[in-house]
């Protein structure tokens, strides 16, 4: 019977490496979770911002059609969210869009203004010009309005952002990679696992044949003692060193050695099916328990 390798030391190893591989994937696993929330908050917050600019506007123009004047506050509106329009969208479309609404919306209230101060109607020139950009609002306005905001207005499909097209990352596509390396690497590990035993019995023969060198000398014996000792290094290296790593760890049962392949392959199959159907119940609970 070997010093070192006993039928459980096997078990405890791949139970270690199973505690090692869960904390990874636990580990993992929060991290894709943490940034998944952050993602959403920042997206909803992103679209309230959005949506506080498209609202401004889409007021303006309803308060200019209905009312036919334009008041000094919703000027101001337009201009506090003018300035913003560049970092929250991105987009030159959106933001010339903005500034041309600005200007003429500037324009309506210097005219209305003017009209009340003077008590007296504007020339011709003026009031064509007057007319056309309240017909800009009501018309070209009205249409470019959805179709400049209807991109950046969407909570889960793909953002725009300088022309750029940001799709959502494939987590599941990153995990399979990350789930890959580690089932390589544990593959690897049992490999190892009885080159590793066979070593450290080894070792352990050594210590033993010194300690028992040792004891020989202390009782005086002499020169016997150092071929006891070359004796047992033979030995330890004939009965480990010597031998096949993986026949020496199954007593040289070659029905054993399927208990290699078993072990690389099934283990990494069980954590996967765990990690998948935890993945899927997650989903499912996010889409408020519906497929």
């Amino acid at each position: 019977m070997h010093v070192v390798f006993e039928y459980l030391r096997p078990w405890a190893h791949i139970a270690q490496l199973f505690g090692i591989v869960a904390a990874l994937a636990i580990a993992v696993g929060n991290a894709w979770w943490q940034s998944h929330l952050q993602d959403v908050d920042l997206r909803h917050d992103l679209f309230d911002r959005r949506f506080e600019i498209y609202r401004s506007l889409r007021d303006f123009i309803h308060k200019l059609t209905s009312n036919g004047s334009v008041k000094t506050e919703d000027v101001e509106a337009l201009i506090k969210h003018k300035m913003a329009v560049e970092f929250l969208f991105g987009r030159e479309e959106v933001v010339s869009f903005m500034n041309e609404a600005y200007v003429k919306a500037s324009y309506l209230e210097m005219c209305d203004a003017k009209e009340v101060k003077h008590g007296r109607e504007p020339p011709e020139s003026e009031k064509e010009r007057y007319q056309d950009t309240r017909t800009w609002y009501s018309r070209e306005a009205t249409a470019q309005l959805g179709k400049l905001f209807s991109d950046d207005l969407r909570l889960y499909r793909s953002q725009r952002n300088h022309g750029i097209t940001m799709k959502r990352l494939n987590f599941r596509r990153g995990l399979n990679r990350i789930y890959l390396v580690l089932s390589i690497l544990w593959c690897l590990w049992v490999l190892w696992l009885p080159v590793h035993a066979r070593d450290q019995d080894y070792g352990l023969g050594v210590r033993f044949a010194y300690e028992a060198y040792d004891s020989c000398l202390q009782a005086g014996l002499g020169a016997p003692c150092s071929d006891d000792r070359n004796a047992r290094l033979a030995e330890a290296e004939r009965n480990t060193l010597a031998k096949n790593p993986y026949l020496y760890v199954t007593d040289g049962s070659y029905a054993k050695l399927l208990l290699f392949p078993v072990g690389m392959v099934v283990p990494p199959l069980v954590v996967y099916g765990i990690l998948f159907g935890l993945s899927r119940l997650g989903l499912w609970i996010i889409n408020g328990f519906r497929a």
